[in-house]
């Protein structure tokens, strides 16, 4: 049997993109390596309105608690505030979701195969072959969503990534609507996260460009005296590096943190991941539907538009912020605090945080009193 297209990895960007092509009357096979989906847990869950928008309901019944705020405190304790009087930002249970998004696939008719570890992905003339466990399966088009852990496809180079880990800790929340990124010395070349659950209940962890991820978060709970019960311990990786710039190859494509489609700010891969993959899934549906090699030309066009150019402007702003040392933290942190009250953030650029600088640079009065509160 000859499928439509498989797809390799049955986490969100794999599961949202055969959905799609579900949606076009494609035959769809999701190779998972794990024996369910969702499990081993990654990423802290928390996503935009946005994200919310683009998903639906698989998003929209896995939320567990609403951000309308958001702390930033430096290497020597200055903070820095922002306020909205809506929820800006949702916490997801990131099993649940990916447990709804496997529903709506089932409703479609797509089936799933799991514990199949694939070893290997090879471009033949009319069809790709799809090696796993000693077996092969064949089909017309390949959509890779298995991260950056493994190489599949020959000439493929994983974008650049970093060791992160947190702890879901069950203790008393102050605010549980609000989030704390806290730029330390443990997490070095990145930043700390504090994230409510609940009431009692929060995600803390960090994310470092060494393997000592788990030391340096152990480290900063005991100097803060943080004695809550873990309850669960929750790995990953953080991509740091621009998308890459043609995620494809012939009758292959590469999707989610596979393509770097993650924000370098924050370590957020969800919305752009998502939303590539939705993008890729659409203009291969067309082609295919009509027997019809992909137009790459226009995949690339679509991928730049939409995705690849942001993530290329917040890596630039990522690469310069997170290279500031503990006193220009210090100082910039301590800056905006005394502006905080004259900032205004159009809450709609969740996803786009280069722009926060455009239009803070754009608003010359506000951009004065910063001068002068960094100099003074």
């Amino acid at each position: 049997m000859m499928y439509d297209v498989i797809v390799v990895g049955g986490g969100p960007t794999g599961l949202s993109s055969s959905i799609s092509l579900l949606s076009n009357d494609l035959d769809v096979l999701i190779l998972e390596e794990h024996k369910e989906v969702g499990i081993p847990r990654h990423c802290t869950g928390v996503v935009s309105e946005s994200l919310i928008k683009l998903v639906g309901y698989p998003a929209e019944a896995s939320i567990i608690n609403r951000i309308n705020k958001a702390k930033f405190k430096s290497p020597s304790g200055y903070t820095f505030e922002l306020s909205f009087e809506k929820y800006t930002n949702f916490i997801l249970d990131r099993i649940l979701f990916e447990r709804n998004l496997l529903r709506e696939f089932e409703k479609k008719g797509g089936n799933i195969l799991y514990n199949k570890k694939v070893k290997k992905i090879e471009i033949l003339n009319d069809k790709v072959a799809v090696k796993f466990d000693g077996n092969t399966l064949y089909t017309k088009f390949v959509f890779i969503a298995s991260g950056t852990h493994v190489k599949l496809i020959d000439g493929y180079k994983p974008p650049n990534s970093f060791p992160s880990i947190q702890y879901e800790i069950e203790d008393s929340v102050e605010n549980k609507n609000e989030v704390e990124l806290i730029f330390t010395k443990e997490a070095k070349g990145f930043f700390l996260w504090k994230a409510p659950t609940s009431d009692n209940s929060y995600l803390i962890g960090l994310g470092r460009k060494d393997i000592y991820s788990k030391y340096y978060l152990d480290s900063f709970l005991k100097k803060n005296n943080i004695k809550g019960k873990i309850k669960a311990v929750y790995s990953g990786r953080i991509i740091f590096d621009k998308p890459l710039s043609r995620p494809y190859f012939k009758n292959a494509v590469l999707v989610g943190d596979a393509a770097g489609h993650s924000k370098a700010t924050t370590g957020g891969g969800l919305f752009y991941g998502i939303l590539g993959s939705k993008i890729a899934a659409e203009i291969v549906s067309k082609y295919l539907a009509k027997e019809l090699p992909v137009n790459y030309v226009e995949l690339e066009y679509m991928e730049r538009k939409h995705v690849i150019s942001y993530l290329n402007n917040t890596y630039t702003l990522a690469k310069y912020f997170y290279a500031l040392s503990d006193k220009q933290y210090d100082i910039l942190i301590k800056a905006l605090s005394k502006i905080q009250s004259k900032i205004s953030i159009n809450p709609d650029y969740q996803d786009y945080h280069h722009t926060y600088i455009i239009d803070f640079i754009l608003n010359p009065k506000l951009a004065v009193q910063f001068i002068k509160s960094f100099i003074s």
